[in-house]
């Protein structure tokens, strides 16, 4: 049985960690982090809000690839589902972060991965 209280506060550690890249600040800070659910057998869903529907895609897919690596790092994670919300390319960037083939956090992958735009 998975400990969910204590994968929550490493979670959150590790979300601390994640930051906009447009403006150098913690998305917990900003609390743009709205949702956290973990599932029983270690599924994570997570929805976090940009601060601006408008911010560079590239930044928003960023924060969606680094939100997911750093859960993914949490002993017991066996797949995390990233949804970014309030962004002009949310349903482009959800597609390509939560697909099957998976984003760099899941495939491992480093510096190489590219946004879908």
């Amino acid at each position: 049985m998975l400990d969910k209280e204590k994968m929550t506060d490493e979670i959150w550690t590790k979300l601390n960690y994640v930051v906009d890249p447009e403006i150098g600040v913690p998305i917990v800070e900003l609390n743009l982090v709205e949702k956290l659910d973990i599932s029983d057998d270690g599924r994570v869903y997570t929805e976090v809000r940009m601060t601006t529907p408008v911010c560079p895609a590239m930044f928003a897919y960023q924060i969606a690839e680094d939100v997911k690596r750093s859960i993914m790092e949490v002993e017991g994670v066996k797949e995390v589902q990233v949804k970014i919300k309030d962004h002009y390319m949310a349903d482009i960037i959800n597609q390509n972060i939560n697909s099957p083939q998976g984003s760099a956090a899941q495939t491992g992958a480093v510096g190489n991965q590219q946004p879908p735009f």
